[in-house]
């Protein structure tokens, strides 16, 4: 829906379709006079948006920028544009999130107190874990990064070198509930149940497992790390 769509009766001046049948009855009446329409002010940048619609020109895919301190959307743009069907996939699509969703998973890790220090290669095996008696495993989670040797990681070293292996590791320890916690204060529209993320919690970690968002819900989730 078009911001003039959705307020339409605000800027008509009146509150709707009985509103405005009430309107045509009075209007021979002495002094009628027909309401003035109110304005409304977006918080959407013209030359922003232009670049991110040019952007998006001839390809398949979804732009959201935000203003991190306020919270306001600055732009938005989806190609294919949504035509009849009125599809946005800026603010209707669920895609993974891949490694934008690394600052959540950090969030989580930060709020449960589960940070970890780990010496950790670009790649690992044998990843195992358990949810309600139930075990899951990965043969094999790999950084895009490549390389031999290992090195002591924390935090902060992950998400500078966007490491798969560290956040695979974090989102065993997160579990499903930290996920859902987690998902839940940064205001995500879709929370997956806990028997959807059990058996991808390594994935889940780096934005690869049950968890799906729009580009503008990782937009306000980066925002607020942001701010």
């Amino acid at each position: 829906l078009g911001l003039e769509e959705t307020f339409q009766w605000k800027l008509r001046g009146f509150s709707g379709p009985d509103a405005l049948l009430d309107l045509w009855r009075r209007k021979d009446l002495p002094g009628f006079a027909l309401p003035e329409g109110q304005d409304v002010k977006t918080s959407i940048d013209s030359e922003l948006q232009k670049a991110a619609v040019a952007a998006l020109q001839g390809k398949k895919g979804a732009v959201a920028f935000i203003e991190p301190d306020t919270g306001e959307v600055l732009a938005v743009a989806s190609m294919p544009s949504g035509g009849t069907t009125g599809f946005d996939r800026a603010t209707q699509g669920s895609y993974p999130p891949g490694s934008t969703f690394k600052v959540v998973t950090a969030a989580a890790l930060l709020r449960e107190n589960k940070e970890i220090t780990k010496s950790l290669g670009h790649s690992i095996t044998g990843l195992s874990w358990k949810v309600d008696n139930k075990r899951y495993g990965r043969a094999r989670i790999n950084d895009d990064e490549e390389g031999g040797g290992t090195r002591s990681v924390n935090l902060t070293e992950a998400i500078a070198h966007s490491s798969n292996v560290y956040f695979a590791l974090a989102g065993i320890a997160i579990g499903p509930e930290g996920f859902q916690s987690v998902l839940t204060e940064f205001g995500f529209s879709k929370v997956p149940s806990r028997e959807k993320l059990a058996p991808g919690l390594a994935e889940s970690g780096f934005g690869q497992g049950a968890i799906l968002a729009s580009p503008l819900e990782m937009a306000v989730a980066s925002g607020v790390i942001a701010a």
